[in-house]
């Protein structure tokens, strides 16, 4: 992930593990963030306090999307505004479609 984001022209990502840290520093990192590239999980559910128009790019396991649990984070997202992006783990190349695009977008 930091190698294609890095090559589309943006800042190197900087990886939080929300579990070490307090829950006030994990909804600053969520309101700081315009990109948030996560695992499926309840990390996810941060994204309630980003800001409208952040873009979430979801990565999950293909059993979970066999198992119809992929989409669960889409709709907290939608609710605050947010752009929410789902791939499967392997499916890496369209990240830097989103990260093209994005760059594309910034440069308006």
């Amino acid at each position: 992930i930091k190698q294609v984001v890095m090559e589309h022209g943006f800042e190197e990502p900087v990886p939080v593990a929300f579990e070490d840290i307090p829950f006030r520093d994990q909804v600053d990192r969520i309101r700081q963030s315009r990109i948030i590239i996560a695992m499926h999980g309840a990390g996810l559910a941060n994204e309630i306090f980003a800001h409208p128009d952040t873009i979430v790019y979801e990565v999950s396991d293909f059993d979970r999307a066999i198992n119809g649990n992929s989409h669960f984070y889409d709709w907290p997202c939608f609710a605050v505004g947010c752009v929410h992006i789902h791939s499967l783990r392997m499916q890496f190349p369209p990240l830097g479609k989103v990260m093209k695009e994005l760059q594309e977008e910034a440069g308006k």
